[in-house]
């Protein structure tokens, strides 16, 4: 018994060398990549949590939503709506709180969210390169691969996003306004196409993986019985 637990696991420590753990030495030739990539993201989303889209209130300043309702041109696009519960009354908005969270209060939030989980996701992938925690496992390979995919795709969302509250217009009324400029919505489609392409390519790499480590593990199991 003991010379059968034995074998076994020895097979298993064989089975992982094999399988989980990558041939060559591909981690650490990008992992300097990926720190510097990580860096300039955290940079990135840092300055754009602390200085929001729009700017913030020079000094302290009183709104009637009344009176911005009857003299604004831009009424049906909801801005200040989370004001019009003040009626007639006027309010004070603080000096050096954000613009956007009194003009655009729910696509501010949907941008801070966002770019906070760019923020977060390009910390932990410093934390994981730095520590060189088994980088040359599959794994965690794959959970490095999937924190620099979700600071990156966060980080084009929360750019799409702030582009569209210091304009007031999204890409689809631009399209309609420009009908005859197509290399703007074009640039962003082919964009957005080579994230897909590169999200659908991780994700079949990843199956892929682990269709590889289930049979190997079979294998392994059959041939110790």
């Amino acid at each position: 018994m003991a010379l059968y637990t034995k074998k076994t696991t020895g097979q298993w420590k064989i089975w992982r060398k094999k399988n989980l753990k990558y041939k060559g030495n591909w981690i650490e030739e990008v992992q300097v990549t990926m720190m510097l990539v990580a860096t300039v993201i955290a940079t990135v989303t840092f300055q754009a949590g602390v200085n929001h889209p729009g700017g913030v209130w020079q000094q302290d300043t009183s709104f009637s939503y009344t009176s911005f309702e009857k003299n604004s041109t831009h009424t049906g696009m909801g801005l200040y709506s989370s004001l019009s519960d003040y009626n007639n009354r006027t309010v004070v908005l603080p000096a050096g709180t954000s613009i956007m969270v009194y003009q655009q209060e729910e696509e501010y939030w949907i941008y801070l969210w966002i770019n906070t989980v760019s923020f977060l996701a390009s910390m932990s992938l410093m934390l994981m390169i730095v520590s060189r925690f088994l980088l040359q496992n599959r794994i965690c390979s794959c959970l490095l691969t999937l924190a620099t995919c979700i600071a990156v795709v966060s980080l084009a969302i929360g750019y799409l996003l702030g582009v569209k509250m210091v304009n007031l217009m999204s890409f689809s009324d631009y399209i309609e306004i420009n009908p005859y400029d197509n290399a703007f919505p074009e640039t962003i489609m082919c964009c957005l196409g080579v994230v897909g392409m590169v999200g659908l390519w991780q994700l079949t790499h990843f199956l892929k993986s682990l269709f590889h480590i289930f049979t190997s593990k079979l294998k392994s199991l059959a041939t110790s019985r």
